[in-house]
């Protein structure tokens, strides 16, 4: 489901669109055994040669399968150290105080890659947890924030989610988010602690019951012209529309599905 083109191309070989699959080694088609295994019958079934450029491959015989199985079993071991030590080395970073992530709004990439603030979006920061603690809510802010000419690290209008990204990194305090744990960094923190706190403790618990609509757009679907993302809502009449937040909005008002 992960592999759109990968499910397009099995689909066409169960149809017997094609007669050969080529491509340049078998880890370019899968590294996990499991695939490889699964893909291959759905080859086999359909008729469908397959063939390697680097390797010699025949699927049709008890030695090839076996040579099949024992080129993905490697493949998929290479994988999974990879990642181990991917990991690992990632985890080593973040203890170290250095980030292992994107660097956020508020910040760029200083000496020694340690984040350094940018003056502008710094004070901005500062501010928008100030204006929280005060009552503002997050839309306000985005509009407060779009008003300043300021843009998310992605180039795009500030909406209700930037902002509430914003203010629950602690990344603004110095310290790092790893998984679950929360440890110190070496970059220069922007708002105090104690003001962190405050605006966590006003933050409203997400929803974790059952959904009373399924929209097919949901989280997809944003505004063509500046990017925000587009709000899911059905009113009374039975309609569903997706538009932007009122403070956001930067031309139609809604889209009628």
């Amino acid at each position: 489901d992960r592999r759109p083109a990968l499910k397009a191309l099995l689909d066409a070989c169960r149809e017997h669109r094609y007669d050969v699959v080529v491509v340049y080694s078998l880890d370019r088609w899968a590294r996990n055994l499991k695939v490889i295994l699964q893909t291959f019958g759905v080859l086999s079934d359909g008729h469908v040669a397959f063939a390697s450029v680097t390797e010699t491959i025949d699927y049709s015989t008890p030695e090839g399968r076996l040579f099949v199985a024992m080129l993905g079993a490697f493949a998929q071991y290479f994988s999974d150290s990879l990642a181990k030590h991917t990991s690992k080395g990632i985890a080593e970073r973040v203890h170290q105080g250095r980030p292992a992530g994107p660097i956020p709004f508020g910040y760029q990439k200083g000496e020694g890659a340690v984040p350094e603030p940018v003056p502008e979006e710094a004070e901005a920061v500062a501010d928008i947890f100030r204006m929280r603690v005060q009552g503002k809510t997050q839309a306000e802010l985005a509009s407060w924030l779009n008003g300043r000419r300021l843009r998310t690290r992605k180039g795009r209008r500030f909406d209700n989610f930037a902002v509430r990204d914003i203010l629950a990194n602690p990344f603004y305090t110095g310290r790092l988010r790893y998984r679950d744990a929360i440890v110190s960094g070496i970059h220069e923190a922007l708002i105090d602690i104690t003001l962190y706190e405050a605006v966590q403790a006003m933050r409203v618990p997400r929803h974790t019951g059952p959904q009373r609509h399924s929209y097919l757009l949901r989280g997809l679907v944003r505004c063509a012209r500046c990017g925000g993302l587009l709000w899911s809502t059905s009113p009374h009449h039975g309609y569903t529309y997706y538009r932007q937040q009122a403070s956001a909005r930067c031309c139609y008002p809604a889209f009628r599905r």
